[in-house]
């Protein structure tokens, strides 16, 4: 009972509904788009620790 009064997951569940029959909102659009832009703004600055042993590996052979 304490789910469905929730108000964040009502508001969820309208959004799936309305996003799954392709009636979102500009608004709903906007907001998805900002929540992935955040996502996806961490991975620019994120480097596989293979690249940093790699570079390394590089360094070590130019001084060979």
């Amino acid at each position: 009972m304490n789910t469905l009064k929730n108000e964040v997951v009502k508001q969820k569940c309208e959004y799936l509904e309305r996003f799954s029959t392709k009636k979102e909102t500009f608004t709903d659009t906007l907001i998805m788009f900002n929540t992935i832009t955040e996502k996806l703004s961490g991975w620019k600055t994120f480097v596989p620790p293979s690249f940093k042993l790699s570079d390394h590996y590089l360094k070590a052979i130019k001084e060979e």
